[in-house]
């Protein structure tokens, strides 16, 4: 199963300086620990009520190693990855549909140009290499 599409509790949700236990899902009480930051001041973490482990976020009742869930990024193969990072890329710069069939969006109004064009350059390699593997899977050779 996929972790996204799974019911959540997060540790953001709680009230600033929680300490010790919190009710969750069906009256159960699970540990809150907190460890110190570099910079100061702390951070809340889930004890998990099976196994013991630290945990920013608790679905249903267990950590998503002990409901065995998984990331949808982990299914995704090389070309998905890359496809993912080009529209990446292109929402940065204010596109918000059409994948990168587009022309490439123009620069955002306080973005200076040699971020643009480094970020629009690092687009480009992405999308080349996608549209090279896809036009290899329809040919049949390998890229």
């Amino acid at each position: 199963m996929i972790c996204e599409a799974q019911p959540q509790f997060h540790v953001r949700s709680l009230p600033a300086g929680v300490e010790g236990f919190v009710r969750v899902q069906g009256g159960v009480h699970v540990a809150i620990e907190r460890t110190t930051c570099n910079l100061g001041g702390s951070r809340a973490w889930f004890l998990c009520p099976t196994c013991n482990r630290r945990c920013a976020i608790l679905y249903p009742v267990k950590c998503r190693i002990c409901l065995g869930l998984n990331y949808a990024s982990e299914h995704e193969g090389k070309l998905d990855r890359l496809l993912r990072k080009a529209i990446m890329h292109r929402a940065m710069h204010g596109q918000s549909k059409g994948g990168i069939a587009p022309a490439f969006p123009s620069k955002p109004k306080l973005m200076r140009w040699h971020t643009y064009f480094k970020a629009r350059k690092q687009a480009e390699v992405f999308e080349r290499k996608v549209i090279e593997g896809f036009r290899s899977q329809i040919t049949g050779r390998s890229a």
